[in-house]
């Protein structure tokens, strides 16, 4: 196939994003039409970024052993034969394809295929300024590649289990609790939660999750896949008025993507990767409102809505009240003392 020799600087046609789609997860894209456009316009983005600088030299393109997309699927197809081998083994493989090449324009091949392989921002923190909302994470020269990726998937240290019920959603969490949300390409950087800036960060590649599923022998750990997806149907259900209107204002369409399964009331139980981000998110929804507009709209208490607005609109009479009174008596003095000059001024003789 000709076109796939095409360089990273060149947009992939359609026939390319259909063969490195089924080179990294075996799947046929025409099966899935619309499926990964979000994908392709992160994997646009990361080959633009090989050509940021301000000249050629500057370029991380230029000290890369791989050019084409091609080279991409081969170290991809490299990486994924041993997942217990180290970047020194994996660069001696890659030195049969690509012959002459040294230690970091091999290293800096291997992070842009992990990146589009497995989405997640490896790259050298020299590079930090490319994704400066993502941190960077980095392959050392002593871990295996799956040691590596697990260590970026830690397991919840939180024992606290609280349910999770249906207005726990992304919809409500913007409406009621004013957290914006923040799409991340990172699979690692998912549920990261900024509570100075009150944005929350969610991973948005459904189908790509789905693909590593069911591949024979994922590299990410399947526990994190599926609670991956468990914690996006959970934020995104399915046929959701309100999760409907909030996804289209965000150009998304991953909650429409099946396979949906009722998994019934869910817990924070339910997820040993994600359990403590999960906590802090829900601690925020459930804190007090922190605007005029979220108090309005936060109705999950109705008895406690309508005490609070009750006794709003009484305080707003009894000032109003307390104003027209007090506006009155100072009326009514004026008119007083200008009744008493009138009195006096005719009491005096002409």
């Amino acid at each position: 196939m000709a076109s796939i020799r095409s360089l990273l600087s060149d947009r992939p046609c359609a026939d390319v994003e259909a063969f490195i789609i089924s080179q990294l997860w075996g799947t046929d894209v025409q099966t899935l039409p619309g499926s990964y456009q979000s994908y392709f316009r992160y994997y646009g983005t990361e080959c633009r970024r090989l050509q940021f600088g301000i000249s050629k030299e500057a370029w991380q393109s230029t000290s890369m052993a791989a050019n084409t997309h091609e080279h991409v699927i081969i170290i991809v197809n490299t990486l994924a034969l041993d997942k217990s081998r180290n970047r020194p083994a994996v660069r001696a493989l890659l030195r049969q394809h690509f012959p002459g090449s040294h230690d970091l324009a091999l290293d800096r091949s291997i992070d842009f295929a992990l990146r589009a392989w497995l989405t997640m921002n490896v790259r050298e923190e020299s590079f930090a300024l490319h994704t400066p909302r993502t941190p960077t994470i980095q392959w050392d020269d002593s871990s295996s590649l799956a040691g590596f990726v697990l260590r970026n998937f830690p397991r919840a240290t939180t024992t606290s289990s609280y349910p999770l019920d249906h207005t726990f959603t992304a919809a409500n969490i913007n409406r009621l609790s004013g957290i914006d949300i923040e799409w991340t390409p990172c699979l690692a950087d998912h549920l990261r939660f900024d509570k100075r800036r009150r944005l929350l960060r969610v991973y948005p590649f459904k189908q790509t999750l789905l693909d590593h599923l069911q591949t024979w022998e994922t590299l990410i750990p399947l526990t994190v896949l599926k609670e991956a997806l468990l914690s996006l149907d959970l934020l995104f259900p399915y046929r959701d008025p309100l999760t409907d209107s909030f996804m289209r204002q965000h150009d998304q369409t991953f909650h429409l993507e099946g396979p949906f399964e009722d998994s019934g009331p869910l817990s924070l139980m339910d997820f040993d990767h994600w359990r403590n981000r999960l906590l802090d998110l829900h601690h925020m929804f459930h804190s007090p409102p922190v605007g005029w507009s979220q108090i309005w709209a936060d109705r999950r208490n109705p008895l406690q809505w309508y005490t609070f607005w009750l006794a709003f609109v009484i305080l707003v009479l009894t000032l109003a009240f307390g104003i027209i009174s007090s506006v009155t008596a100072i009326i009514q003095t004026c008119l007083a003392y200008e009744s008493i000059k009138i009195a006096r001024s005719q009491q005096i003789p002409g």
